[in-house]
């Protein structure tokens, strides 16, 4: 399966979990171990951000030793995958930290796609050093 399929794949699944109702379970307690809509789709925004992170950064080492002209397009889209993703759990989270809506893996998200995202602009304007 191509890249950009298992990535279509994993956003859609993510959008499915972001945007899917609280169970009645989840209204009052939750226990801190329980795997919820909100943390499953913060979870997944978050690995596909550092995914991305570690995208940039090889892309990044690879430009800065002159050995790849032309750099990937997987930072940016695993960036902005999880930028969206971690965007939709905040603004979806009816309560803080804690509260089993995956607001801590929201911000964790967004933090992780902005750095992929600066990685890979980092990567592709960089020129190589000249000895």
């Amino acid at each position: 399966m191509p890249i950009r399929q298992l990535i279509a794949v994993v956003a859609v699944f993510l959008l499915g979990f972001a945007i899917a109702p609280p169970s009645a379970a989840q209204a009052d307690s939750v226990s801190p171990l329980a795997m919820t809509p909100g943390r499953l789709a913060a979870s997944v925004a978050s690995l596909i951000g550092l995914i991305g992170v570690a995208a940039g950064a090889l892309a990044l080492r690879a430009r800065r030793s002159g050995s790849a002209p032309r750099t990937g397009n997987l930072p940016v889209l695993a960036g902005l995958i999880s930028m969206i993703g971690g965007g939709l759990v905040v603004a979806t989270a009816k309560g803080g930290l804690g509260t089993g809506h995956g607001f801590g893996g929201g911000i964790l998200a967004l933090v992780a796609g902005s750095m992929s995202v600066a990685l890979a602009r980092l990567a592709r304007t960089r020129t190589p050093r000249a000895d």
